[in-house]
């Protein structure tokens, strides 16, 4: 298969049809990992992590794109795949959460720290949990939002560094956020999650009334309605999991176990 082929969904961003730009390709580059271009002229793209920086190279090439940034949501090891090689490569301007340990350098970004990129205004928001420092891009002007591996159709992150209290305010952020921005996540796991909410939520059949597919970007409005995680001070869940509704971090932690067994 050919590298630029993996680039499988192409979304349209522009509200005025005159304006063909920007355009957000995305695709699974690495098993289940999803990869992102976010193409903001007729060259210039965007990408989100490095699922597989050589890939990258070749899309690159074969679309000829330049890179003009990347954007790194948080270090672990399948979103940082030859992202050193990438980086030197293109000469792209770097992003990363402050006090990560990248390569070459770049620009290190403070929680709620606004920033322009190709013009495009971002807006940095720290989303730990997953892993000790994870960080999402808010594209306000855009609806858009890469919330690399906190927040998945029908899920979350696997809970590597946490604590509960902790990725629980995560998810809310990104729930807080409006109901039109669409969410751009880091995995697939959308068959495994719906399998998850059957068998523990099997009196919430409502919960698997939203997305059916992983393409992205998702709706964060059906993620607030269908998401499980995003609805752990929901009093639905809370009973069905046998607990008292105000204990929405008990709730969340508990759904988070139950997700790890499946």
């Amino acid at each position: 298969m050919y590298a630029f082929s993996l680039l499988s969904d192409l979304v349209p961003l522009s509200d005025t049809p005159s304006t063909h730009y920007p355009l957000l390709y995305s695709g699974l580059l690495r098993g289940d990992n999803y990869g992102y271009f976010l193409q903001t002229g007729p060259r210039e793209v965007i990408a989100v992590d490095a699922p597989e920086g050589r890939v990258m190279l070749e899309i690159l090439a074969h679309k000829r794109w330049t890179l003009s940034a990347l954007l790194l949501t948080h270090t672990h090891h399948d979103h940082v795949v030859h992202l050193e090689e990438l980086l030197q490569k293109t000469g792209c301007a770097f992003y990363h959460p402050q006090g990560a340990e990248v390569p070459g350098g770049g620009r290190s970004l403070k929680d709620e720290e606004a920033f322009r990129v190709n013009g495009l205004r971002v807006q940095a928001l720290e989303t730990s949990g997953h892993s000790d420092l994870d960080f999402s891009y808010w594209f306000p002007d855009l609806n858009l939002c890469f919330c690399g591996d906190t927040l998945f159709a029908s899920g979350c992150g696997r809970m590597f560094a946490g604590p509960p209290d902790r990725f629980w305010a995560s998810l809310q952020r990104l729930r807080n956020l409006p109901d039109a921005t669409r969410i751009c996540c880091g995995h697939d796991y959308l068959a495994d999650n719906l399998r998850f909410v059957r068998q523990t939520l099997p009196g919430l059949p409502e919960l698997l009334a939203g997305e059916q597919k992983a393409s992205m970007p998702l709706s964060l409005a059906e993620q607030k309605a269908c998401n499980p995680f995003l609805l752990a001070d929901d009093p639905r869940v809370a009973s069905a999991l046998g607990f008292n509704e105000a204990d929405a971090v008990g709730v969340f932690k508990k759904l988070r176990e139950l997700r790890n067994q499946l």
